[in-house]
């Protein structure tokens, strides 16, 4: 019997686990997918609005249809139209905080799209002091309230 154990050790054959599913490469699949959606969306969505802008759509405010009180972000669309057509000092008279927002905003999100979108680059995430985020809240507040006084009616759009 003991012959018969060593010819059956003989001819057993070794299985080879079944070949491992790279996981690596599936997850660099699955992060490229997010940033192709923001890589193309963006892009696309700004041109459709760009478009609609220069066709003649109006944004409606809710607030304003609502209270009749603008609102810190009514006149941006108009803003945005005439900085299209290249008249800045009307832009600027539609929506004065837009206006100076606007470089700041467009070089922090082109830097994160880009950062997001092309993580080769080497871009590094875009640090803001600890008193930006109140101080926006304060200057948007106090914009929100100096629009709607009488006395400061220059800022209405």
């Amino acid at each position: 019997m003991k012959s018969d154990d060593k010819e059956s050790a003989k001819r057993t054959i070794t299985i080879a686990p079944p070949a491992r599913h790279d996981a690596t490469l599936h997850s660099q699949h699955a992060a490229l997918l997010p940033r192709l959606a923001v890589g193309l969306g963006v892009p696309a969505a700004g041109l459709a609005l760009c478009l609609a802008l220069l066709r003649g759509w109006r944004s409606l405010c809710l607030f304003y249809e609502l209270t009749g009180l603008y609102c810190p972000g009514c006149g941006s669309g108009r803003a945005a139209l005439a900085l299209l057509h290249g008249r800045v000092g009307k832009a600027f008279g539609y929506n004065p905080l837009f206006m100076l927002l606007a470089p700041f905003l467009a070089y922090v999100l082109g830097r994160e799209y880009l950062r997001f979108v092309f993580p080769g680059l080497g871009l590094r995430e875009t640090r803001l002091p600890a008193w930006a985020g109140p101080a926006a809240l304060v200057l948007i507040l106090a914009f929100w309230l100096l629009r709607n006084l009488p006395a400061f009616a220059f800022l209405a759009p």
